[in-house]
């Protein structure tokens, strides 16, 4: 165990993919529920038992789900008038 504590900062600063290989090794699972068209709820569970809650905004993929859809088809439809 101390020989992984003292390696631990190289191990993850390492860009050959060990980050991934780590976090694999600590996370039990993640669990996901989109509350809304721009964000989503995400839980992680760590093998420890221990749990992060976080809220991470998503991409808007379409013009259409945009809060001011209306105003930005109108100004571009004047722009090329």
């Amino acid at each position: 165990m101390i020989a992984l504590r003292d390696r631990l900062p190289a191990l993850w600063e390492n860009p050959a993919g060990h980050r991934k290989a780590l976090l694999r090794c600590l996370i039990e699972k993640v669990v996901s529920y989109r509350c809304a068209r721009d964000n989503a709820e995400m839980r992680i569970v760590w093998r420890g038992g221990a749990t992060t809650e976080l809220l991470v905004m998503l991409p808007i993929n379409a013009v259409t789900a945009l809060d001011k859809q209306q105003e930005m088809v109108e100004r571009i439809m004047h722009a090329n008038s």
